[in-house]
Protein backbone atom coordinates (compact mmCIF):
# COMPACT_ATOMS: atom_id res chain seq x y z
CA UNK A 1 0.00 0.00 0.00
CA UNK A 2 1.26 3.50 -0.38
CA UNK A 3 3.02 5.08 2.25
CA UNK A 4 0.13 7.68 2.22
CA UNK A 5 -3.04 6.31 3.13
CA UNK A 6 -4.85 6.19 0.72
CA UNK A 7 -7.94 6.79 3.27
CA UNK A 8 -6.62 9.55 4.44
CA UNK A 9 -5.51 11.06 1.09
CA UNK A 10 -9.07 11.19 -0.26
CA UNK A 11 -11.46 12.18 3.01
CA UNK A 12 -13.34 15.47 2.38
CA UNK A 13 -12.83 17.39 5.65
CA UNK A 14 -17.24 17.98 5.12
CA UNK A 15 -17.53 14.74 4.81
CA UNK A 16 -15.63 13.86 7.80
CA UNK A 17 -17.38 16.70 10.04
CA UNK A 18 -20.66 15.91 8.61
CA UNK A 19 -19.59 12.14 10.15
CA UNK A 20 -18.77 13.16 13.29
CA UNK A 21 -22.22 15.24 14.05
CA UNK A 22 -24.13 12.08 13.17
CA UNK A 23 -22.39 10.09 15.40
CA UNK A 24 -23.22 12.53 18.14
CA UNK A 25 -27.15 13.06 16.85
CA UNK A 26 -27.89 9.72 16.31
CA UNK A 27 -25.85 7.56 18.74
CA UNK A 28 -28.56 7.38 21.35
CA UNK A 29 -31.62 6.09 19.45
CA UNK A 30 -33.24 2.73 20.56
CA UNK A 31 -31.95 -0.60 19.32
CA UNK A 32 -34.98 -2.45 17.19
CA UNK A 33 -34.20 -5.80 18.13
CA UNK A 34 -35.65 -7.16 14.84
CA UNK A 35 -33.36 -5.00 12.65
CA UNK A 36 -30.00 -5.81 10.55
CA UNK A 37 -27.54 -3.88 8.96
CA UNK A 38 -25.29 -4.55 6.00
CA UNK A 39 -22.33 -3.04 5.66
CA UNK A 40 -20.45 -3.77 2.04
CA UNK A 41 -17.35 -2.49 1.30
CA UNK A 42 -17.57 -2.50 -2.26
CA UNK A 43 -21.17 -0.36 -1.96
CA UNK A 44 -22.47 -2.88 -4.01
CA UNK A 45 -25.49 -5.87 -3.73
CA UNK A 46 -22.77 -8.43 -3.45
CA UNK A 47 -19.86 -10.73 -1.25
CA UNK A 48 -20.38 -12.37 1.83
CA UNK A 49 -23.78 -9.36 3.51
CA UNK A 50 -25.49 -10.28 -0.02
CA UNK A 51 -25.94 -13.87 0.14
CA UNK A 52 -26.81 -14.01 4.32
CA UNK A 53 -29.74 -11.16 3.08
CA UNK A 54 -30.78 -13.61 0.20
CA UNK A 55 -31.41 -16.29 2.62
CA UNK A 56 -33.49 -13.38 5.62
CA UNK A 57 -35.16 -13.17 2.31
CA UNK A 58 -35.84 -16.87 1.19
CA UNK A 59 -36.86 -17.45 4.53
CA UNK A 60 -39.49 -14.88 5.12
CA UNK A 61 -38.16 -14.02 8.31
CA UNK A 62 -40.54 -10.85 10.21
CA UNK A 63 -37.08 -8.75 10.04
CA UNK A 64 -35.98 -5.59 9.06
CA UNK A 65 -33.40 -5.70 6.38
CA UNK A 66 -31.04 -2.29 5.69
CA UNK A 67 -28.24 -2.29 2.99
CA UNK A 68 -26.00 0.14 2.45
CA UNK A 69 -25.33 0.64 -1.59
CA UNK A 70 -23.93 3.50 -3.51
CA UNK A 71 -26.75 5.72 -4.97
CA UNK A 72 -25.82 4.46 -8.52
CA UNK A 73 -25.94 0.31 -7.47
CA UNK A 74 -29.60 1.05 -6.09
CA UNK A 75 -31.03 -0.36 -8.94
CA UNK A 76 -28.83 -4.14 -8.23
CA UNK A 77 -31.84 -3.96 -5.20
CA UNK A 78 -35.04 -3.61 -7.19
CA UNK A 79 -36.40 -6.95 -6.74
CA UNK A 80 -36.37 -6.72 -3.24
CA UNK A 81 -38.71 -4.54 -2.06
CA UNK A 82 -38.64 -5.29 1.48
CA UNK A 83 -34.91 -4.41 1.96
CA UNK A 84 -34.11 -0.70 2.75
CA UNK A 85 -31.40 1.27 1.01
CA UNK A 86 -28.80 3.75 2.94
CA UNK A 87 -25.96 5.07 1.20
CA UNK A 88 -22.10 5.29 2.87
CA UNK A 89 -22.06 8.57 5.38
CA UNK A 90 -25.52 9.90 4.81
CA UNK A 91 -27.70 10.87 8.04
CA UNK A 92 -29.89 8.27 7.14
CA UNK A 93 -27.20 5.91 7.66
CA UNK A 94 -26.16 6.64 10.83
CA UNK A 95 -29.77 6.43 11.80
CA UNK A 96 -29.98 3.18 10.75
CA UNK A 97 -27.24 1.41 12.13
CA UNK A 98 -27.02 2.87 15.47
CA UNK A 99 -30.78 1.44 15.67
CA UNK A 100 -29.58 -2.24 14.25
CA UNK A 101 -29.63 -4.77 16.37
CA UNK A 102 -27.19 -6.66 14.29
CA UNK A 103 -24.36 -5.05 11.74
CA UNK A 104 -22.99 -7.52 9.27
CA UNK A 105 -19.96 -6.08 7.45
CA UNK A 106 -16.89 -7.17 5.88
CA UNK A 107 -13.93 -5.04 5.92
CA UNK A 108 -13.25 -2.68 8.49
CA UNK A 109 -15.80 0.22 7.48
CA UNK A 110 -17.47 0.89 10.51
CA UNK A 111 -14.11 2.21 11.90
CA UNK A 112 -13.71 4.69 9.05
CA UNK A 113 -17.00 6.13 9.83
CA UNK A 114 -16.54 6.67 13.10
CA UNK A 115 -19.46 4.05 14.44
CA UNK A 116 -19.52 3.60 17.97
CA UNK A 117 -21.02 0.15 18.90
CA UNK A 118 -23.91 0.44 21.66
CA UNK A 119 -24.11 -1.87 24.42
CA UNK A 120 -27.18 -4.87 23.04
CA UNK A 121 -25.78 -4.30 19.24
CA UNK A 122 -23.95 -7.21 17.77
CA UNK A 123 -20.93 -7.23 15.04
CA UNK A 124 -20.39 -10.04 12.48
CA UNK A 125 -17.14 -10.06 10.61
CA UNK A 126 -17.45 -11.87 7.46
CA UNK A 127 -14.22 -10.04 5.18
CA UNK A 128 -13.70 -10.27 2.28
CA UNK A 129 -11.09 -12.88 1.70
CA UNK A 130 -11.06 -16.35 2.18
CA UNK A 131 -8.54 -19.27 2.29
CA UNK A 132 -6.00 -16.29 0.60
CA UNK A 133 -2.60 -16.28 -1.82
CA UNK A 134 -1.69 -12.71 -0.61
CA UNK A 135 -1.16 -11.75 3.52
CA UNK A 136 -3.33 -8.88 4.93
CA UNK A 137 -3.39 -6.82 8.08
CA UNK A 138 -0.34 -6.17 10.47
CA UNK A 139 2.18 -7.97 7.82
CA UNK A 140 0.41 -6.83 4.56
CA UNK A 141 0.83 -2.80 4.69
CA UNK A 142 2.40 -0.13 6.54
CA UNK A 143 -0.62 1.87 6.13
CA UNK A 144 -0.84 3.35 10.04
CA UNK A 145 -4.44 4.82 9.50
CA UNK A 146 -5.19 1.73 8.44
CA UNK A 147 -4.29 -0.55 10.91
CA UNK A 148 -5.95 2.06 13.59
CA UNK A 149 -9.30 1.64 11.81
CA UNK A 150 -8.83 -2.03 11.97
CA UNK A 151 -8.27 -2.23 15.94
CA UNK A 152 -11.43 0.08 16.16
CA UNK A 153 -13.34 -2.18 14.39
CA UNK A 154 -12.08 -5.64 15.69
CA UNK A 155 -12.60 -4.42 19.22
CA UNK A 156 -16.45 -3.61 18.38
CA UNK A 157 -16.39 -7.20 16.73
CA UNK A 158 -18.68 -10.15 18.03
CA UNK A 159 -18.32 -12.94 15.87
CA UNK A 160 -15.82 -13.17 12.99
CA UNK A 161 -17.28 -15.85 10.25
CA UNK A 162 -13.77 -17.73 8.91
CA UNK A 163 -14.41 -20.72 6.22
CA UNK A 164 -11.42 -23.06 6.55
CA UNK A 165 -8.98 -23.22 9.50
CA UNK A 166 -6.44 -21.23 7.71
CA UNK A 167 -8.37 -18.57 7.34
CA UNK A 168 -9.11 -18.51 11.24
CA UNK A 169 -5.30 -18.82 12.09
CA UNK A 170 -4.77 -15.58 9.53
CA UNK A 171 -7.64 -13.70 11.48
CA UNK A 172 -5.82 -14.78 14.53
CA UNK A 173 -2.44 -13.12 13.20
CA UNK A 174 -3.98 -9.85 12.40
CA UNK A 175 -6.87 -7.97 14.28
CA UNK A 176 -8.78 -10.61 15.47
CA UNK A 177 -6.62 -12.34 18.26
CA UNK A 178 -9.33 -12.61 20.91
CA UNK A 179 -12.40 -12.52 19.03
CA UNK A 180 -14.93 -15.60 18.68
CA UNK A 181 -14.38 -17.26 15.12
CA UNK A 182 -17.55 -19.51 13.46
CA UNK A 183 -16.17 -21.37 11.10
CA UNK A 184 -19.03 -21.26 9.12
CA UNK A 185 -18.34 -21.67 5.89
CA UNK A 186 -18.82 -18.31 3.60
CA UNK A 187 -21.98 -17.40 2.90
CA UNK A 188 -20.80 -15.87 -0.90
CA UNK A 189 -19.44 -19.79 -1.62
CA UNK A 190 -22.86 -21.25 -1.04
CA UNK A 191 -23.44 -20.38 -4.82
CA UNK A 192 -21.33 -23.05 -6.07
CA UNK A 193 -23.19 -25.86 -4.41
CA UNK A 194 -26.46 -24.29 -6.11
CA UNK A 195 -28.38 -26.58 -8.89
CA UNK A 196 -27.26 -26.48 -12.59
CA UNK A 197 -30.50 -25.07 -13.85
CA UNK A 198 -29.95 -22.40 -11.14
CA UNK A 199 -26.49 -21.93 -12.71
CA UNK A 200 -27.72 -22.53 -16.62
CA UNK A 201 -30.19 -19.02 -15.59
CA UNK A 202 -27.35 -17.23 -14.16
CA UNK A 203 -25.24 -18.08 -17.32
CA UNK A 204 -27.77 -16.93 -19.17
CA UNK A 205 -28.54 -13.47 -17.13
CA UNK A 206 -24.82 -12.78 -17.80
CA UNK A 207 -24.78 -13.66 -21.18
CA UNK A 208 -27.66 -11.28 -22.15
CA UNK A 209 -26.22 -8.30 -19.95
CA UNK A 210 -23.02 -8.53 -22.17
CA UNK A 211 -24.39 -9.71 -25.20
CA UNK A 212 -22.38 -13.10 -25.52
CA UNK A 213 -23.57 -16.31 -26.91
CA UNK A 214 -25.03 -18.33 -24.15
CA UNK A 215 -23.71 -21.57 -25.97
CA UNK A 216 -19.69 -19.99 -25.56
CA UNK A 217 -17.52 -21.17 -23.09
CA UNK A 218 -16.28 -18.19 -20.60
CA UNK A 219 -12.81 -18.07 -19.41
CA UNK A 220 -12.61 -15.18 -16.65
CA UNK A 221 -8.87 -13.43 -16.47
CA UNK A 222 -9.23 -11.38 -13.37
CA UNK A 223 -5.82 -10.36 -11.49
CA UNK A 224 -5.57 -8.33 -8.44
CA UNK A 225 -4.01 -4.31 -8.28
CA UNK A 226 -0.24 -3.21 -7.63
CA UNK A 227 0.13 -0.92 -4.93
CA UNK A 228 1.90 1.86 -7.12
CA UNK A 229 -0.95 1.10 -9.98
CA UNK A 230 1.56 -0.47 -12.34
CA UNK A 231 -0.66 -1.27 -15.68
CA UNK A 232 2.72 -3.48 -17.24
CA UNK A 233 1.92 -6.45 -15.57
CA UNK A 234 -1.54 -7.35 -17.24
CA UNK A 235 0.57 -8.17 -20.32
CA UNK A 236 -2.00 -10.85 -21.39
CA UNK A 237 -2.15 -11.88 -25.32
CA UNK A 238 -5.50 -12.93 -25.74
CA UNK A 239 -6.07 -13.95 -29.47
CA UNK A 240 -3.68 -16.55 -28.31
CA UNK A 241 -5.17 -17.54 -24.87
CA UNK A 242 -8.40 -17.63 -26.53
CA UNK A 243 -6.65 -20.40 -29.24
CA UNK A 244 -5.02 -22.37 -27.13
CA UNK A 245 -8.43 -22.73 -24.89
CA UNK A 246 -10.14 -23.99 -27.84
CA UNK A 247 -7.74 -26.34 -29.04
CA UNK A 248 -7.40 -28.24 -25.45
CA UNK A 249 -11.31 -27.86 -24.53
CA UNK A 250 -12.93 -27.64 -27.40
CA UNK A 251 -15.57 -24.80 -27.87
CA UNK A 252 -16.09 -21.18 -29.21
CA UNK A 253 -14.61 -18.79 -26.07
CA UNK A 254 -15.07 -15.27 -24.53
CA UNK A 255 -12.69 -14.27 -22.11
CA UNK A 256 -13.91 -11.90 -19.47
CA UNK A 257 -11.86 -9.45 -18.25
CA UNK A 258 -12.28 -7.88 -15.05
CA UNK A 259 -9.79 -5.69 -13.19
CA UNK A 260 -9.50 -4.77 -9.71
CA UNK A 261 -11.40 -2.27 -9.18
CA UNK A 262 -8.43 0.15 -7.55
CA UNK A 263 -6.69 -0.27 -10.83
CA UNK A 264 -6.72 2.67 -13.71
CA UNK A 265 -7.97 -0.03 -16.13
CA UNK A 266 -11.00 -0.74 -14.43
CA UNK A 267 -14.30 0.12 -16.72
CA UNK A 268 -11.94 0.43 -19.88
CA UNK A 269 -13.15 -1.29 -22.26
CA UNK A 270 -10.74 -0.41 -24.52
CA UNK A 271 -9.20 -4.56 -24.69
CA UNK A 272 -13.16 -5.41 -25.60
CA UNK A 273 -14.15 -7.62 -28.96
CA UNK A 274 -16.30 -10.17 -29.90
CA UNK A 275 -14.07 -12.51 -27.96
CA UNK A 276 -12.89 -10.25 -24.95
CA UNK A 277 -15.30 -8.39 -22.94
CA UNK A 278 -14.44 -6.66 -20.18
CA UNK A 279 -17.07 -7.45 -16.86
CA UNK A 280 -15.35 -5.16 -14.33
CA UNK A 281 -18.54 -3.35 -13.87
CA UNK A 282 -20.10 -6.52 -13.15
CA UNK A 283 -21.71 -6.25 -9.43
CA UNK A 284 -20.90 -9.85 -8.31
CA UNK A 285 -17.95 -11.76 -9.23
CA UNK A 286 -19.10 -15.16 -7.51
CA UNK A 287 -21.96 -15.16 -10.03
CA UNK A 288 -18.96 -15.10 -12.56
CA UNK A 289 -17.05 -18.23 -10.83
CA UNK A 290 -20.41 -19.99 -10.60
CA UNK A 291 -20.53 -20.26 -14.70
CA UNK A 292 -17.16 -19.80 -15.98
CA UNK A 293 -15.43 -23.07 -17.58
CA UNK A 294 -11.88 -21.63 -16.73
CA UNK A 295 -10.19 -19.25 -14.66
CA UNK A 296 -6.90 -16.98 -14.46
CA UNK A 297 -5.41 -14.52 -11.85
CA UNK A 298 -2.11 -13.67 -10.71
CA UNK A 299 -2.58 -13.91 -6.77
CA UNK A 300 -6.27 -12.83 -5.99
CA UNK A 301 -7.81 -14.69 -3.33
CA UNK A 302 -10.77 -15.83 -5.64
CA UNK A 303 -9.64 -18.50 -7.06
CA UNK A 304 -8.97 -19.90 -4.15
CA UNK A 305 -12.44 -20.18 -3.61
CA UNK A 306 -13.52 -20.78 -7.35
CA UNK A 307 -11.10 -24.25 -6.73
CA UNK A 308 -14.22 -25.52 -4.84
CA UNK A 309 -15.65 -25.80 -8.56
CA UNK A 310 -12.56 -28.19 -9.87
CA UNK A 311 -12.85 -26.16 -12.86
CA UNK A 312 -9.31 -25.82 -14.70
CA UNK A 313 -7.47 -22.42 -12.74
CA UNK A 314 -4.59 -21.27 -14.20
CA UNK A 315 -1.90 -18.56 -12.15
CA UNK A 316 -0.26 -16.06 -14.54
CA UNK A 317 2.49 -14.05 -12.84
CA UNK A 318 4.56 -12.30 -14.71
CA UNK A 319 5.81 -9.63 -12.05
CA UNK A 320 6.36 -13.29 -9.42
CA UNK A 321 10.00 -12.20 -8.77
CA UNK A 322 9.02 -8.51 -7.95
CA UNK A 323 5.80 -9.13 -6.31
CA UNK A 324 6.82 -11.51 -3.64
CA UNK A 325 10.18 -9.64 -2.95
CA UNK A 326 9.00 -6.34 -2.56
CA UNK A 327 5.54 -5.52 -2.32
CA UNK A 328 3.28 -8.04 -0.95
CA UNK A 329 3.90 -11.31 1.34
CA UNK A 330 2.47 -13.88 0.13
CA UNK A 331 0.06 -16.41 2.77
CA UNK A 332 0.86 -19.56 0.54
CA UNK A 333 3.67 -20.03 -2.34
CA UNK A 334 2.98 -19.76 -5.78
CA UNK A 335 4.22 -23.26 -6.01
CA UNK A 336 1.96 -24.83 -3.44
CA UNK A 337 -1.35 -24.18 -5.40
CA UNK A 338 -3.47 -26.69 -7.32
CA UNK A 339 -3.39 -24.25 -10.39
CA UNK A 340 -0.43 -24.22 -12.93
CA UNK A 341 1.80 -21.32 -12.41
CA UNK A 342 2.92 -19.28 -15.39
CA UNK A 343 5.79 -16.46 -14.91
CA UNK A 344 5.22 -15.36 -18.73
CA UNK A 345 3.00 -16.34 -21.91
CA UNK A 346 4.89 -19.29 -23.24
CA UNK A 347 4.48 -20.60 -19.85
CA UNK A 348 0.41 -20.14 -19.87
CA UNK A 349 -0.23 -21.54 -23.28
CA UNK A 350 1.74 -24.58 -22.29
CA UNK A 351 0.00 -25.11 -19.07
CA UNK A 352 -3.03 -24.77 -21.05
CA UNK A 353 -1.97 -27.41 -23.51
CA UNK A 354 -0.49 -29.68 -21.15
CA UNK A 355 -3.37 -29.68 -18.50
CA UNK A 356 -4.43 -32.82 -16.64
CA UNK A 357 -7.62 -32.55 -15.42
CA UNK A 358 -7.86 -35.79 -13.23
CA UNK A 359 -4.15 -34.80 -11.35
CA UNK A 360 -5.91 -31.24 -11.17
CA UNK A 361 -8.84 -32.30 -9.23
CA UNK A 362 -7.08 -34.54 -6.79
CA UNK A 363 -4.50 -31.62 -6.31
CA UNK A 364 -8.07 -29.38 -5.17
CA UNK A 365 -8.57 -32.00 -2.86
CA UNK A 366 -5.71 -31.90 -1.16
CA UNK A 367 -5.68 -28.22 -1.21
CA UNK A 368 -9.25 -28.15 0.60
CA UNK A 369 -8.63 -30.46 2.62
CA UNK A 370 -4.65 -29.38 3.91
CA UNK A 371 -6.21 -25.89 5.14
CA UNK A 372 -9.21 -27.12 6.66
CA UNK A 373 -12.29 -26.15 4.61
CA UNK A 374 -15.54 -26.42 5.49
CA UNK A 375 -17.77 -24.96 2.72
CA UNK A 376 -20.69 -27.08 1.34
CA UNK A 377 -22.87 -24.54 0.41
CA UNK A 378 -24.73 -24.55 4.14
CA UNK A 379 -23.40 -21.15 5.08
CA UNK A 380 -25.48 -18.43 4.69
CA UNK A 381 -28.26 -20.78 6.99
CA UNK A 382 -25.90 -21.29 9.36
CA UNK A 383 -24.73 -17.39 10.19
CA UNK A 384 -29.10 -16.41 9.61
CA UNK A 385 -29.60 -19.26 12.52
CA UNK A 386 -26.77 -17.60 14.62
CA UNK A 387 -28.45 -14.21 14.38
CA UNK A 388 -31.86 -15.27 14.51
CA UNK A 389 -31.04 -16.86 17.48
CA UNK A 390 -28.95 -13.07 18.92
CA UNK A 391 -32.09 -11.01 18.23
CA UNK A 392 -34.77 -13.17 19.41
Amino acid sequence: MNKMSKYKKHRNPIHVLGMCVFNVLFRRRKIDQNKVFFLNFSHHYDCNPKYICEEFCKKGLDVKLVFVLDKNNATELSEHKNIKIVQKGTSEFYKEIYSSKVIVENDVKSGFLGFHKKKGQILFETWHGSIGIKLFGKDANDDKLWHKMARRTAKMTDFVISNSDFESNIYRKTFWEKNEILKYGHPRNDIFFITQDKISAIKEKISNFYKIKCSNKLCLYAPTFRDENRLDVYSMDFSKLSKALKEKFGGDWTILLRYHHTTNLNGDNSQSSNDVVDVSNYPDIQELLAVIDCGITDYSSWICEYVLRKQPGFIYAPDADEYRNNERKLAIPLEELPFPLATNMENLLQNISTFNIINYVKECDMFLKKHGSVDDGQASKRVVKKIEELIK
